[in-house]
């Protein structure tokens, strides 16, 4: 299921996404496209003027020829409202340093509540604030919910979340602070080095996606 797809197949060549908020009662009953690229998935309009929840795409149960290709992200359900997280002041550098900050400590439960109690002080026992995004599993189903021009604080995901769906953005290489969702490949353990397929369907090796991490532990086998 997926907030976005593709009105049709020229849009999907043309990367014009439209969002399921924005639909109206003449799409109900319409085809539209996955935004994997690679997919050939045909969606329809779900939810539409529901009380319960927002509207959304997803394949037509029980239809084999026009369902979601093996391993497609959008295949799962990953419902995850960025208006149920308050993401004002949310920093993509500082959560990730947060987090390698927090796996490298000896005590690593220990560290990882304080590190919370530190950038989160409103996360916990405040059933009225809006929850913080705290982990990367939950910043990965946030960036797969919602369009791609939402602000995940000041930055869109479309700027912010390398998979299949934003990899024409991405064609030589990927710089700053982002969220990949790539395929292991190999590691060297003198350099430090991880090296990854993007995107993670590609079936060529055509981008190496090279990461340094100077953090030893990191290959060190157990």
């Amino acid at each position: 299921m997926a907030s976005e797809a593709y009105k049709n197949k020229q849009d999907k060549l043309a990367k014009i996404r439209t969002s399921a908020y924005a639909c109206t009662a003449q799409d109900i009953g319409k085809v539209f496209y996955c935004l994997n690229p690679n997919c050939t998935a045909h969606l329809f309009l779900r939810a539409f003027n529901s009380n319960k929840r927002e509207s959304y795409f997803s394949t037509k149960k029980g239809d084999s020829l026009h369902g979601h290709i093996e391993g497609c992200e959008y295949a799962h359900t990953n419902n995850a409202d960025l208006r149920e997280y308050d993401t004002t002041d949310f920093k993509i550098e500082d959560f990730y340093k947060s987090i390698l900050e927090t796996s490298t400590e000896k005590d690593k439960h220990e560290n990882t509540q304080n590190t919370l109690n530190r950038q989160f002080p409103n996360a916990q026992n405040d059933s009225i604030s809006l929850d913080k995004i705290k982990t990367i599993n939950q910043l990965y189903r946030i960036c797969l919910s919602n369009p791609l021009d939402s602000y995940i604080g000041d930055i869109q995901i479309l700027y912010l979340f390398c998979n299949v769906s934003t990899s024409y953005l991405y064609t030589t290489y990927i710089s700053g602070y982002k969220l990949v969702v790539a395929k292991w490949y190999k590691y060297n353990k003198n350099s430090q080095t991880i090296t990854l397929i993007y995107p993670f369907e590609s079936t060529t090796k055509d981008f190496l996606l090279k990461c340094v991490l100077k953090i030893p532990i990191y290959f060190t086998r157990h």
